[in-house]
Protein backbone atom coordinates (compact mmCIF):
# COMPACT_ATOMS: atom_id res chain seq x y z
CA UNK A 1 0.00 0.00 0.00
CA UNK A 2 1.57 3.21 -1.14
CA UNK A 3 -0.46 5.37 1.25
CA UNK A 4 0.79 3.30 4.18
CA UNK A 5 4.51 4.12 3.63
CA UNK A 6 4.53 7.64 5.09
CA UNK A 7 2.68 6.83 8.32
CA UNK A 8 4.50 6.22 11.61
CA UNK A 9 2.40 3.55 13.35
CA UNK A 10 4.65 3.29 16.44
CA UNK A 11 2.23 5.23 18.67
CA UNK A 12 -0.97 3.63 17.35
CA UNK A 13 -1.92 1.89 20.60
CA UNK A 14 -1.45 5.08 22.66
CA UNK A 15 -3.27 7.23 20.13
CA UNK A 16 -6.19 4.81 20.00
CA UNK A 17 -6.37 4.72 23.81
CA UNK A 18 -6.55 8.52 23.94
CA UNK A 19 -8.73 9.21 20.87
CA UNK A 20 -11.09 6.25 21.57
CA UNK A 21 -12.23 5.69 17.94
CA UNK A 22 -10.62 4.42 14.76
CA UNK A 23 -12.17 7.36 12.89
CA UNK A 24 -10.36 9.86 15.13
CA UNK A 25 -7.05 8.00 14.73
CA UNK A 26 -7.51 7.86 10.95
CA UNK A 27 -8.12 11.60 10.85
CA UNK A 28 -4.95 12.24 12.88
CA UNK A 29 -2.86 9.91 10.69
CA UNK A 30 -4.37 11.16 7.41
CA UNK A 31 -5.72 7.81 6.25
CA UNK A 32 -9.04 5.99 6.28
CA UNK A 33 -10.60 4.02 9.14
CA UNK A 34 -10.21 0.62 7.44
CA UNK A 35 -6.44 1.16 7.21
CA UNK A 36 -6.32 1.89 10.96
CA UNK A 37 -8.45 -1.18 11.61
CA UNK A 38 -6.17 -3.45 9.56
CA UNK A 39 -3.04 -2.05 11.22
CA UNK A 40 -4.54 -2.49 14.70
CA UNK A 41 -5.38 -6.08 13.85
CA UNK A 42 -1.85 -6.77 12.55
CA UNK A 43 -0.33 -5.21 15.69
CA UNK A 44 -2.67 -7.12 18.02
CA UNK A 45 -4.38 -4.00 19.40
CA UNK A 46 -7.82 -4.86 20.81
CA UNK A 47 -10.95 -2.81 20.29
CA UNK A 48 -12.03 -1.26 23.57
CA UNK A 49 -15.34 0.23 22.66
CA UNK A 50 -18.35 -0.17 24.90
CA UNK A 51 -21.49 -0.13 22.79
CA UNK A 52 -23.96 -0.92 25.57
CA UNK A 53 -26.51 1.48 26.99
CA UNK A 54 -26.14 5.14 26.10
CA UNK A 55 -22.80 4.50 24.34
CA UNK A 56 -24.64 2.65 21.57
CA UNK A 57 -25.63 4.82 18.58
CA UNK A 58 -29.05 3.12 18.52
CA UNK A 59 -29.76 4.02 22.17
CA UNK A 60 -33.29 5.38 22.54
CA UNK A 61 -33.39 6.05 26.26
CA UNK A 62 -33.52 2.50 27.58
CA UNK A 63 -37.27 1.96 27.19
CA UNK A 64 -38.95 -0.40 24.77
CA UNK A 65 -42.27 -2.15 24.38
CA UNK A 66 -41.93 -5.93 24.44
CA UNK A 67 -43.91 -8.42 22.33
CA UNK A 68 -46.59 -8.68 25.04
CA UNK A 69 -47.17 -4.92 25.16
CA UNK A 70 -45.38 -4.16 28.44
CA UNK A 71 -42.78 -1.37 28.72
CA UNK A 72 -39.32 -2.71 29.57
CA UNK A 73 -36.67 -0.40 31.09
CA UNK A 74 -32.89 -0.92 30.97
CA UNK A 75 -31.79 -1.45 34.63
CA UNK A 76 -28.55 -3.46 34.66
CA UNK A 77 -28.07 -3.12 38.44
CA UNK A 78 -31.56 -4.30 39.43
CA UNK A 79 -31.48 -7.60 41.38
CA UNK A 80 -34.34 -9.07 39.31
CA UNK A 81 -33.40 -7.84 35.82
CA UNK A 82 -33.70 -10.13 32.82
CA UNK A 83 -30.87 -11.44 30.66
CA UNK A 84 -31.32 -8.26 28.59
CA UNK A 85 -30.73 -6.23 31.80
CA UNK A 86 -34.35 -5.01 31.74
CA UNK A 87 -37.16 -4.75 34.27
CA UNK A 88 -40.85 -4.21 33.49
CA UNK A 89 -41.69 -0.55 34.08
CA UNK A 90 -44.87 -1.33 36.03
CA UNK A 91 -42.79 -3.32 38.52
CA UNK A 92 -40.34 -0.41 38.91
CA UNK A 93 -43.24 2.01 39.52
CA UNK A 94 -44.69 -0.31 42.18
CA UNK A 95 -41.26 -0.71 43.82
CA UNK A 96 -40.88 3.06 43.99
CA UNK A 97 -44.36 3.38 45.50
CA UNK A 98 -43.65 0.73 48.15
CA UNK A 99 -40.05 1.75 48.77
CA UNK A 100 -38.74 -1.81 48.37
CA UNK A 101 -37.90 -4.40 45.73
CA UNK A 102 -40.75 -6.69 44.74
CA UNK A 103 -40.47 -10.39 45.33
CA UNK A 104 -40.35 -12.21 41.95
CA UNK A 105 -43.57 -14.05 42.85
CA UNK A 106 -45.52 -10.82 43.44
CA UNK A 107 -47.74 -9.69 40.57
CA UNK A 108 -48.42 -6.11 39.52
CA UNK A 109 -51.87 -5.90 37.93
CA UNK A 110 -52.97 -3.11 35.55
CA UNK A 111 -56.43 -2.17 36.81
CA UNK A 112 -57.69 -0.77 33.49
CA UNK A 113 -56.12 -3.62 31.49
CA UNK A 114 -53.84 -1.31 29.47
CA UNK A 115 -50.39 -2.87 29.70
CA UNK A 116 -48.45 0.32 28.99
CA UNK A 117 -50.43 2.54 31.43
CA UNK A 118 -47.99 2.50 34.32
CA UNK A 119 -49.43 5.30 36.46
CA UNK A 120 -49.29 4.34 40.17
CA UNK A 121 -53.08 4.73 40.52
CA UNK A 122 -53.58 2.15 37.74
CA UNK A 123 -51.41 -0.50 39.42
CA UNK A 124 -52.40 -3.01 42.07
CA UNK A 125 -50.04 -5.36 43.93
CA UNK A 126 -51.20 -8.97 44.18
CA UNK A 127 -49.33 -11.51 46.31
CA UNK A 128 -49.10 -14.42 43.88
CA UNK A 129 -50.10 -15.67 40.44
CA UNK A 130 -52.81 -17.82 42.02
CA UNK A 131 -54.40 -14.82 43.75
CA UNK A 132 -54.16 -12.88 40.50
CA UNK A 133 -55.89 -15.54 38.42
CA UNK A 134 -58.59 -16.17 41.01
CA UNK A 135 -59.15 -12.59 42.10
CA UNK A 136 -58.90 -10.83 38.75
CA UNK A 137 -59.47 -13.27 35.90
CA UNK A 138 -61.70 -16.01 37.37
CA UNK A 139 -64.86 -14.54 35.84
CA UNK A 140 -63.38 -14.29 32.34
CA UNK A 141 -63.77 -17.96 31.55
CA UNK A 142 -65.92 -20.89 32.56
CA UNK A 143 -65.83 -24.63 32.03
CA UNK A 144 -67.91 -26.41 29.42
CA UNK A 145 -69.68 -29.75 29.95
CA UNK A 146 -66.41 -31.65 29.56
CA UNK A 147 -64.58 -29.48 32.10
CA UNK A 148 -62.55 -27.63 29.48
CA UNK A 149 -62.07 -23.87 29.99
CA UNK A 150 -63.89 -21.59 27.54
CA UNK A 151 -63.78 -17.81 27.34
CA UNK A 152 -66.74 -15.73 28.44
CA UNK A 153 -65.95 -13.17 25.74
CA UNK A 154 -68.47 -13.32 22.97
CA UNK A 155 -67.03 -14.40 19.63
CA UNK A 156 -68.40 -12.49 16.67
CA UNK A 157 -68.89 -14.46 13.48
CA UNK A 158 -68.15 -12.48 10.35
CA UNK A 159 -70.66 -12.98 7.57
CA UNK A 160 -69.26 -12.64 4.07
Amino acid sequence: MAANKGIDWSNLAEDYAVLKTQEAVAKKYGCNRSMVSMKMKSMGIQHHYDKTGDNNPKWRGGRRKDQDGYIQVFCPDHPHCTARKEVAEHRLVMEKTLGRYLDPTEIVHHINGTKDDNRPENLDLIGSIGEHVYGVHHDQRTRDATGKFISNKSVEVKVA
